[in-house]
């Protein structure tokens, strides 16, 4: 794995992001671009409203009208083989009308299907204020995050108990 994939990959649709302008209501999955999406517990009830303003990956709206177990942004990440990497980190810049926490995690799947997912240590706080966050992971201290897997996405966990207003300024991915 090397950088230019990295860029290419997770990194090239977060560009994709920034450089569109996308405005959308949903109230089922849906992808945002190629490479990312919306996936939240069939069992809730939520309305989304998304957009993509130029210069920002995200901005989301979004209002529960039956909470859920769980509802995240999934982002493909090409990453078959952790072998030869010390660290997979992220960097946010993060905004939200009213002070939100995001859960952020590396879910891979296993052979004959399912997943497992590798949480970050620490949640991201997003605030009034734009504020930054990083976080890193080192594979070789995580037994439980497979060193091969058939894919992998890197997925934010979002509130699912109340609506939130929250903006995704920035958000970079990298394997060193």
């Amino acid at each position: 794995m090397t950088q230019t994939q990295i860029r290419d990959g997770l990194n090239g649709t977060l560009h994709d992001l920034r450089e569109r302008q996308i405005d959308m209501h949903q109230d089922e999955d849906r992808q945002v671009v190629p490479g990312a999406f919306f996936h939240k517990d069939p069992d809730a009830e939520m309305l989304l409203h998304w957009s993509s303003p130029r210069g920002r990956i995200l901005e989301l709206q979004s209002e529960v009208k039956l909470p859920g177990s769980w509802f995240g942004l999934h982002l493909g990440l090409d990453l078959p083989d952790l072998a030869n990497i010390g660290f997979l980190g992220f960097a946010a810049r993060t905004a939200a009308a009213q002070p939100v926490t995001i859960r952020a995690c590396i879910r891979s799947g296993i052979e004959g299907g399912g997943f497992h997912d590798c949480f970050f240590d620490r949640h991201i706080l997003a605030q009034p204020e734009e504020s930054d966050y990083m976080a890193m992971i080192a594979p070789s201290r995580r037994p439980l995050l497979p060193q091969q897997a058939p894919w992998r996405e890197f997925v934010l966990f979002l509130p699912t108990t109340h609506g939130v207003h929250l903006a995704i300024c920035d958000l970079r991915f990298f394997a060193i």
